[in-house]
């Protein structure tokens, strides 16, 4: 039996998704926001408590695959990238809001 194939190039394009399937992101201006941010989203979800700004990533059950998920996590919410050999050398909080502000200003995100 022959299978009948689609002409890919005649098809219409897929819609836009819709604006209120994403959020807006923080305001990075704001590193108290950015924090929140990330701690309610992306670090958050990943250890066994929500961390404070200097909580170690490691003392709360995060480990380095995790520590790579975060960066990653953080690439796809804000746009930026952000070390993961930096995010290492200090893992807290605090030091990843202050690499996303870096990586936002570096890029002319404000």
């Amino acid at each position: 039996m022959a299978r009948a194939r689609s002409d890919r190039s005649r098809l219409p394009a897929p819609p836009p998704p819709p604006a209120a399937a994403r959020r807006p992101g923080p305001s990075y201006g704001d590193p108290e926001e950015v924090a929140a941010v990330l701690a309610d989203e992306i670090v958050g979800p990943l250890l066994t408590a929500r961390p404070a700004p200097d909580d170690d990533f490691f003392a709360l059950g995060g480990d380095s695959l995790a520590a790579a998920v975060v960066v990653g996590r953080v690439r796809d919410r804000f746009g930026v990238p952000v070390s993961l050999t930096e995010f290492l050398a200090e893992p807290t909080l605090a030091r990843l809001a202050a690499l996303v502000e870096l990586a936002t200003a570096d890029k002319g995100i404000r």
